[in-house]
């Protein structure tokens, strides 16, 4: 019985994957590391008629983007996928993220990879890591924590992203939040020890690789560019915790192309979409619990959340990290 609901499900998406064509574009509002243009071309390859136009900004911009656009109605994004996934269940009660439990894929992700409620999925996992510039930095001195970069040794060596403007620094300020050795006053020590913010990751990134900091709080996905680039960097990762943090696809419930929206969605969490991230030398989900691959591994429960403690939390992180109060 299940197999023929499927055979039916599976026809019917055909017909509807066939109508697409008519709408010719899907827009997807994405972060800005190399993986959207290599996912939008492999989509693009395998529907030629849909063209993917892509808005790439960091995951809070990106998310005051969607969030100003349905505040005034507009039909403007199809697709919203930001690293910053703790925007998302706020989103969903708001009533802008499309159901996509009907989605031919949905079924073949495991339970901890999307959304019980159906808003969201993720598609791509990223790690969170020491960036090192190997020509600063030998090996035998190589940071073996996140706790040691407050010690005098790394004093003015040390970049992060500004948690008010990029969701890596946010994550990052989460999971040292819930860590009994880091906590709200390893950010103060890492401020006293004149550790430096950076807007987006990009900008870390580019700081540690040409050697204007030492070290830096990153992630793997921005280091495995620059190293794909030449640059002399490379992660450490800390005996002290492995930060997760998952690229997330959701569509827009006033989406303006709704039937390409729903096939490129589909297309992501399919065996295929994963390939494709895989191809791009990037992480896809699998069906085991990330915890059980990485056993240092740390996700937020993103559902716990909710929009008053995420401003709250904000406001604590920029005082401990900037001497004052902020928020996204």
């Amino acid at each position: 019985m299940a197999a023929a609901l499927r055979a039916l499900l599976l026809l019917a998406w055909a017909s509807h994957a066939a109508g697409v064509q008519d709408e010719g574009v899907v827009v997807w509002y994405a972060g800005t590391h190399s993986l959207h243009p290599a996912l939008a071309e492999a989509f693009r390859a395998r529907y030629p008629g849909v063209r993917v136009q892509l808005v790439q900004l960091g995951g809070p911009s990106l998310t005051a983007r969607f969030t100003a656009d349905q505040e005034r109605g507009a039909r403007t994004a199809d697709v919203f996928s930001s690293g910053l996934t703790e925007c998302y269940p706020g989103l969903r009660r708001r009533g802008w993220l499309a159901d996509l439990r009907g989605l031919p894929h949905w079924a073949e992700l495991p339970a901890w990879a999307k959304d019980p409620r159906g808003s969201y999925a993720f598609f791509h996992i990223l790690r969170h890591c020491i960036a090192v510039n190997t020509e600063l930095v030998g090996p035998g001195r190589r940071p073996r924590s996140y706790a040691e970069l407050a010690e005098p040794r790394w004093k003015d060596q040390v970049a992060l992203v500004d948690p008010d403007t990029g969701g890596t620094g946010l994550y990052l300020a989460r999971f040292a939040a819930a860590q009994p050795r880091l906590g709200l006053g390893w950010m103060e020590r890492l401020r006293a020890n004149g550790a430096r913010l950076f807007f987006q990751s990009g900008q870390l990134t580019e700081a540690v690789a040409g050697g204007r900091r030492a070290v830096g709080l990153d992630r793997d996905v921005e280091v495995a560019e620059a190293r794909r680039a030449g640059a002399p960097i490379e992660c450490v990762f800390p005996s002290d915790g492995l930060p997760l943090q998952f690229t997330t696809v959701a569509v827009s419930s006033r989406a303006p192309h709704p039937r390409a929206a729903r096939l490129f969605a589909d297309w992501l969490i399919s065996a295929e979409g994963r390939q494709a991230v895989a191809k791009a030398g990037f992480l896809a989900p699998g069906g085991r619990r990330p915890q059980a691959v990485w056993p240092q591994a740390w996700v937020l429960d993103i559902e716990a959340l909710d929009d008053a403690e995420a401003k709250a939390f904000a406001s604590r992180v920029s005082r401990a990290l900037k001497g004052k109060s902020g928020g996204r």
